[in-house]
Order: structure tokens, then C-alpha cells, then sequence
């Protein structure tokens, strides 16, 4: 059984995509959407948006709310910027070290934020929103996307050619462990722990790779269903209620960041870009594993009569959760089509 939702549409808001959320303790959900930022009232649906001029009219790709202001990562900007929203101030912090690339974070025991630099191989510790950042350098080379806190207060990053999860401790600031992950080609994306196992998401490879944390040890893979043929691709994870969530895309192929170029690696030439030949996009659906049971099913966004609702990224607190997405408009056909659409947002109902 699936827990009910209830999906928001915000048309005042037309984007093209969403990107990482967080939620502040007055229970705003705050993402950015475009070159803006949009907060969304969990519950009551209210929904306002802000204009920061500090972002250079650029996407923010994930947001943090942390005693009450907002750190805003901007991608390729050698600046995050922190924003108070009861004060409306805004300034930019200026990041360490050369050509940073910062996308993704997250929050870390200890009341830390990590910031993962892409283009450096290394971390950055913030110890309050006003703080100057601390690089943290790391021995191990490689594209330092993103990382997850999994139960035992560990930081799971995860680095590619070859691929490695890379354990990293937030309270004494150092890299514990390095594990190799199993098969060449493989790119783990969400990463969900439950009972003592780390779920992770094989990104292009249509299965989970279970990591026993006890025993350092990987389990036997578990095959996804529709792979290849619903989906191509993988994406980030969250853990709610003992089930494992699933970002679905029809992507075919891994995500990886050439770290000398800043740019993202291209598909083989003449290799299909993704599963249905179209442009790439997000699914209407999470993919949803019980390991109690072993079993999947899909968590489906409402149709809508004007396009197909996308759900993107997501938040929660163990006990709820929100993903956020937008509605791709038809085309001629009633097929998902291209430009922008309302912002939306799917909430569980029930704690």
C-alpha cells in the first residue's frame, strides 16, 4: 500500500524544470525554479516566488534552509548565495579554490552543511549560513556530485572511473572508507538506507545494488522492472515509511562530469539518447521498492488535461515527503511535448 497524495499545481508559475528542495521550519518548500526562487506551503498549497538579483539570473540547483535563511548553490558561479527571507537580504559567498563547480550538498549531523565541489575533488563544510566555507581535500580523485547522510552519520558520495562509494565522516572531517563498487559501468545515484542496507541506485543500469553497511559487503543485485523500456535512467532517492523512492528518467545513459571541462560527457557517438527516442525528460512516476519484500511498484502523479505531470526532485522527513515537478504541455499527439509548464507539487497526506 502506497501512502496518499495530493498534487498542487501552481500555474501562476510556468518553468521548465525544478531542482533541489528543501523545506524551513515554518514548513515552506523552497526550490528553485528557473532563475527564481518559489516556496510552496506544505499542506495549505500557498505559493509565492522571489526574485534574487545576488543569482546572476541563474538556475539555483539546490537549496538549503538552515536557521532561518536559505543557502543557494548556483552550478558553475564561484558564489553560493545566503538569503534571509524575513530580513529579504541577500548577499554571495565566495567559493575556495579554482573553477569550482557546486551543484549539490547536503545537511550533516553535527548541525553542518557539505557542499560537494565537482570540479576539485573535494568538500566544503559550512558551520553556519554566514560562515566562510572550509575546504575539506580528499585523496581520491574523481566528480564529487552529491552525497547522502545514511543512518549511522556517514556521508555517502559516490565517484565514477572507476566507480567507488566513498564514505566520509561529518563530525570528525575525514574520509573513513573507500569501497569499490561492483561492475565498471556502473553510477550510483539515490542511495536509500533501511535496516542497515544501502539501496543504491544503479543510474543506467536498471538495478539496485544493496550495500550491507555492517560488512562493508554488497548483496546481490536487484534487477528493476521496465528498465529499457519505461525508463533508462535512475536518479536520486529518498527513504519514507521503510520504502525505498526513485527518480525516474528516460535518459539512457550515465551522468558524469568531465571535471577539465566543467561540461557534462556525452553519449557515444551514434549510441540512443534515450529510451523512447525523444528528448529526454523525468516520469510521471517514482520507482518504489519494499525490502521487506522485495517488491516494486510505481508512485503515479495525477494525470492532468493540458500535459504530463514530470516529478523531479523530492524531500522529507522520514515521515512525509514531497516531490516537485512541473507539467510538460502536449504536443499534436498527446505525448509529453516541449517549453514550460506549471509548477507542481505531490504530498503525501497521511504522517
Amino acid at each position: 500500500m502506497l501512502p496518499p497524495t495530493r498534487l498542487y499545481r501552481h500555474d501562476e508559475l510556468q518553468i521548465w524544470r525544478p531542482y533541489g528542495v528543501d523545506v524551513d521550519e515554518k514548513g515552506w518548500l523552497w526550490e528553485g525554479c528557473g532563475a527564481d526562487l518559489a516556496a510552496h506551503h506544505l499542506g495549505s498549497g500557498e505559493m509565492r516566488t522571489v526574485n534574487l538579483p545576488e543569482m546572476d539570473n541563474t538556475p539555483a540547483y539546490q537549496v538549503f534552509c538552515w536557521h532561518g535563511k536559505l543557502v543557494i548553490t548556483l552550478g558553475e558561479k564561484p558564489f553560493y548565495v545566503v538569503y534571509d527571507p524575513a530580513a529579504h537580504d541577500a548577499r554571495r559567498v565566495p567559493i575556495p579554490g579554482p573553477r569550482p563547480i557546486v551543484w549539490y550538498g547536503t545537511k550533516t549531523p553535527g548541525d553542518k552543511v557539505m557542499l560537494f565541489d565537482r570540479a576539485n575533488s573535494h568538500a566544503l563544510m559550512l558551520d553556519a549560513p554566514d560562515a566562510q566555507p572550509r575546504i575539506v581535500h580528499c585523496r581520491y580523485e574523481g566528480d564529487f556530485a552529491a552525497g547522502a547522510v545514511d543512518a549511522d552519520g556517514l556521508v555517502n558520495i559516490f565517484l565514477p572511473d572507476p566507480p567507488r562509494l566513498l564514505r566520509f565522516d561529518p563530525l570528525s572531517e575525514t574520509f573513513v572508507s573507500i569501497v569499490d563498487v561492483p561492475g565498471p559501468e556502473a553510477g550510483l545515484s539515490g542511495r536509500v538506507d533501511v535496516d542497515g542496507v544501502l539501496y543504491c541506485a544503479d543510474s543506467a543500469g536498471g538495478r539496485l545494488l544493496p550495500f550491507e553497511r555492517a560488512t562493508g559487503r554488497w548483496l546481490d543485485p536487484i534487477p528493476t522492472p521496465d528498465y529499457g523500456k519505461v525508463y533508462g535512467f535512475i536518479g536520486g532517492g529518498f527513504g519514507c515509511g521503510g520504502k525505498c523512492y526513485y527518480c525516474l528518467s528516460t535518459y539512457a545513459h550515465r551522468s558524469r562530469l568531465d571535471t577539465k571541462t566543467g561540461k557534462l560527457i556525452s553519449p557515444p557517438p551514434g549510441a540512443k539518447l534515450t529510451v523512447d527516442g525523444r528528448e529526454p525528460r523525468f516520469l510521471d512516476r517514482f520507482l518504489v521498492f519494499d525490502p521487506r519484500d522485495k517488491s516494486f511498484d510505481y508512485l503515479i502523479a495525477p494525470p492532468q488535461p493540458d500535459g504530463v505531470p514530470l516529478l523531479c526532485y523530492s524531500w522529507t522527513d522520514g515521515f512525509r515527503f514531497a516531490i516537485t515537478g512541473h507539467i510538460q504541455p502536449f504536443d499534436e499527439t498527446k505525448q509529453a511535448g516541449t517549453g514550460p509548464g506549471a509548477w507542481i507539487v505531490l504530498e503525501s497526506t497521511e504522517r
